[in-house]
């Protein structure tokens, strides 16, 4: 009888954290230096294309990110890349179309959307706090920058432009400083990110 040998092939997946946080780094300077109006005529526009652009690499990096297991990363990285890569870009590339042909187009619902996407994200920051320090501070900054850049839309805009990019400024910051520190890590480099704030297991308990 003629021995079989079965060999089994472990998939390994990888983690595409750091280039989907990269993604969301330059959006979020990007976002910034729109709202902070440190750019010129035709930013809203160019974001917009921008937030367009990386859309695909996105959605797929999001899906990298659930395949890996990070159940939270990986679907508030899916709703970044749907809400504020996809439809996030359409609605302010087909605005900026609309108000050209002088069709009548309604931004108060990007806005909306801004405001209840931000206020779910506070809801993820406090589900994060069991991940790093540096994790839970880039969902903090980013609940406080996308609320924010949805409210300037509806009420009080200069307050809310000037506290929506000043958070998203240091968001993005956050983010490329972990950004670094995984790509840094693939080398052998260990970077402190900070303690979680609680333990899973107690978080659990709560």
């Amino acid at each position: 009888m003629e021995e079989k040998i079965i060999t089994i092939q472990e998939k390994t997946v990888v983690n595409a954290g750091a280039a989907t946080t990269m993604i969301y780094s330059c959006l979020c300077i990007t976002f910034a230096a729109n709202l902070l109006g440190f750019v010129g005529e035709g930013a809203g526009l160019a974001v917009g294309i921008l937030q367009l652009g990386v859309f695909a690499g996105y959605i797929i990096g999001s899906m990298y990110v659930l395949k890996s297991g990070s159940d939270i990363g990986g679907n508030t990285f899916f709703l970044f890349a749907t809400m504020f890569g996809g439809a996030g870009g359409l609605l302010t590339v087909s605005g900026h179309i609309f108000d050209y042909l002088g069709i009548p187009y309604c931004w108060e619902i990007g806005s909306i959307v801004n405001v209840v996407c931000g206020l779910i994200l506070f809801v993820i920051a406090f589900a994060n706090r069991i991940n790093s320090k540096a994790d839970f501070l880039v969902i903090l900054f980013a609940a406080v920058g996308v609320s924010s850049a949805g409210l300037c839309g509806l009420v009080m805009p200069e307050l809310f432009s000037l506290i929506g990019g000043i958070a998203l400024g240091i968001d993005g910051i956050i983010a490329f400083y972990i950004v670094a520190a995984a790509y840094l890590e693939m080398s052998g480099i260990r970077i402190n990110l900070g303690k979680p704030l609680a333990e899973k297991k107690k978080a659990e308990n709560n």
